[in-house]
């Protein structure tokens, strides 16, 4: 799916074809005094066996955990940590030498530390995409003078990727109840509105995200929501007939906690501009293309309504684009205007597999709150000011009609 807007020079293209496999772990092994996990592959359910490489920039990383550490026990500050059996870990560029019988990764990413954890705090969802964004700030010091800062902020889009959760009706006033539901049960929901024409053909398309009502400063009840969307959904048939097929999605914000502060905490939001970028391309003529990937995801926050880490399972393959999403295609005329073809077979993210990682990891958070469906969750985020909105990373404002940003 194109943005709308913004445009910006083409980076490099990254080509790898490592995974970043996640793992349950069952236990430990020993080969030549190097501690292995022993686990099963939750992408395909096998068992494997993970020993972390030797050499390169990882290896010599002195922030890197060896498996053996995590096995014993360290600590974050004050606070003890250890791997137990049913904990889960995102093994970074991970894959199996040939004529070996175990794998070999570059770093080992906790996404919960024993099965308690990974129930309450592991997400996953098949449809995911990560954007993160900025906002120039002007304040006023005490003699005056003015400060410039800049705050950012990011979301994890969790799309409904199954057609059996996809909200169908000829109208506006035929999915209300649906979307009503779904916002219910959601804090912060988004609808990717799409028109499908007789031969089955996505003709038009918009992202749904007002959730705030402005005037009286609070969050939108679902019955309010649904009639905005329906609203909007009746105009997007009067200016192409068809049908609706709507994608729910839940949004799940960056912790807000990892990536401002006195400094802005600027090793944080460079992590996680470089893992954006495993969800889009740019082209030859600066042209952005925005996917949706297979992600594993760390919750937090005291009611799990943030996110402090994404692990995008294949940042340099080919993803999914949201409006595609249960099989459908373009008319040769959006499919044109979009320059949507197939997924890209590789992108730009060639950073994201970075050898440095956050010197620390952020402390799993302490209770839980509701799911909507399956790994989807849900998120709270002061939304922006209309005037003065967010500008994504790679270049383009957002608003209603485009795709980029929290509102």
């Amino acid at each position: 799916m194109r943005l709308t807007s913004g445009k910006r020079q083409q980076a490099g293209q990254g080509q790898n074809n490592a995974l970043n496999i996640p793992v349950r772990v069952t236990g430990f092994t020993e080969r030549n005094n190097e501690t292995g996990a022993v686990g099963k592959n939750l992408l395909n359910g096998e068992d494997i066996t993970v020993f972390l490489t030797n050499k390169g920039k990882a290896a010599e990383n002195t922030n890197r955990n060896s498996l053996e550490k995590l096995k014993n026990g360290y600590k974050i500050g004050k606070t003890q940590y250890k791997l137990e059996a049913g904990g889960i870990v995102s093994f970074r560029q991970c894959s199996k030498p040939e004529n070996s019988d175990v794998h070999f990764a570059a770093w080992p990413n906790v996404v919960a530390h024993n099965a308690e954890d990974a129930k309450e705090f592991a997400g996953r969802c098949r449809a995911s995409m990560l954007r993160m964004f900025q906002k120039k700030i002007q304040e006023k010091n005490d003699d005056g003078s003015i400060r410039h800062s800049v705050r950012h902020s990011g979301t994890l889009y969790t799309f409904m990727d199954d057609p059996k959760h996809h909200i169908q009706g000829n109208d506006g006033q035929s999915v209300q109840g649906a979307v009503a539901q779904f916002a219910d049960n959601a804090k912060k929901p988004a609808f990717l509105i799409r028109v499908v024409n007789d031969n089955g053909e996505v003709a038009n398309l918009n992202l749904f995200q007002k959730t705030y009502n402005s005037d009286e400063k609070r969050d939108m009840t679902g019955e309010e929501l649904s009639q905005a969307l329906a609203e909007r959904a009746d105009e997007l048939l009067k200016e192409t007939p068809g049908t609706l097929n709507i994608v729910p999605a839940n949004r799940l914000d960056v912790s807000p906690k990892g990536l401002q502060g006195d400094a802005d905490k600027k090793g944080a939001v460079d992590h996680f501009k470089v893992l954006a970028k495993s969800y889009i391309k740019v082209g030859k003529e600066g042209e952005i293309d925005i996917f949706c990937k297979d992600t594993f995801y760390k919750k937090g926050g005291d009611n799990k309504e943030f996110v402090n880490d994404v692990y995008p399972v294949d940042p340099f393959g080919k993803g999914q684009d949201p409006a595609l999403l249960g099989g459908l295609k373009y008319t040769p005329e959006l499919a044109a205007a979009n320059g949507a073809n197939d997924a890209p077979e590789d992108n730009n993210a060639a950073e994201q597999q970075q050898a440095d990682a956050p010197a620390e990891q952020e402390a799993p958070p302490a209770q839980a709150s509701n799911e909507t469906t399956d790994d989807n969750m849900d998120g709270d985020f002061e939304p922006p000011d209309d005037d003065d909105p967010f500008v994504a990373l790679d270049g383009e404002d957002f608003d209603d009609d485009d795709f980029p940003g929290p509102r």
